[in-house]
């Protein structure tokens, strides 16, 4: 008896290999049949979404337009303030740079923070003039910076700049210092705080007198951060007579000052300490 021919194994290969084919062939039919044209009314209601979306793009861009143009209104008089106190007293008279003063305040007090960091920045810009006090800013000076092929005529007006800048001499930085206690808020103590440590780290003559500018300026601020400030600078430095005459001046206008009431005691208490409990008890300033 002939032995029976096995059945060919490739036939069933295709055949399982064509069953996942028919499956997903009848899927897709059926996934053909069960797209349905978007309603009339969806259409609709997508496209008053995104006309609102629209809208509401706009007014956020017509907002910051309205609010970069609102900054500048109160930037550009701020800057040219700014110009006209720096060229006191050559280019302009006394009056001119109080009027200028008068400008920057306004614009500080009514603007946002953006408004008030360009103003300190503008203040900083001329407080770090401070460094350069020693140098002889020359012909010399400036041809060395400048370079050897810039014309003689620009040398020279770099040299005016500096020599009739306010703020290149000690009463222009000193004036701009106590200008900034005058705003008297936490970002202008802050300001000078930074410069007072920077007048704190070298011991000159001028920088002497820019140190105690910087601590007087703290006593006309009204921000706390000012006062804590002074009483650390009293506290911990070797010659803090300065700031203990700051300190009685703060003593003086804190009833006026709108820090809460517990406050206004811990620090008439921390200032009370400066005179009769601090310094002159411990042994080392005996």
């Amino acid at each position: 008896m002939a032995a029976k021919k096995p059945k060919s194994s490739s036939k069933k290969e295709t055949r399982r290999k064509k069953k996942p084919e028919k499956k997903k062939a009848g899927k897709a039919a059926k996934g053909k049949k069960a797209k349905k044209t978007p309603s009339a009314k969806w259409t609709k209601s997508s496209e008053k979404r995104k006309r609102r979306m629209e809208k509401v793009v706009e007014n956020v861009v017509s907002a910051d337009k309205k609010l970069v143009e609102w900054r500048k209104s109160l930037m550009e008089p701020a800057e040219r303030g700014m110009i006209e106190f720096f060229l006191y007293p050559v280019a302009k008279n006394r009056g001119e740079k109080e009027a200028a003063k008068k400008v920057i305040v306004e614009s500080y007090i009514r603007g946002d923070e953006v408004v008030k960091q360009f103003i300190l920045f503008l203040a900083h810009e001329q407080l770090s003039r401070a460094a350069g006090v020693k140098t002889m800013h020359n012909f010399s000076h400036y041809r060395k910076m400048m370079g050897k092929e810039s014309k003689a005529g620009e040398v020279r007006k770099a040299v005016y700049r500096t020599v009739f800048n306010y703020t290149t001499s000690l009463e222009g930085l000193s004036e701009l210092l106590l200008f900034l206690g005058e705003l008297g808020d936490d970002a202008a103590a802050k300001l000078i705080t930074y410069h007072l440590s920077y007048y704190t780290s070298l011991e000159t003559p001028a920088l002497q007198m820019l140190r105690n500018s910087a601590i007087e300026s703290l006593s006309e601020c009204s921000s706390p951060y000012a006062l804590e400030a002074l009483l650390n600078y009293a506290k911990y430095s070797e010659k803090g007579e300065r700031a203990l005459y700051a300190l009685k001046k703060w003593d003086e206008k804190l009833g006026e000052t709108e820090i809460s009431e517990e406050e206004k005691r811990k620090y008439r208490m921390e200032i009370a300490e400066m005179f009769t409990g601090g310094k002159e008890k411990h042994e080392y300033y005996r």
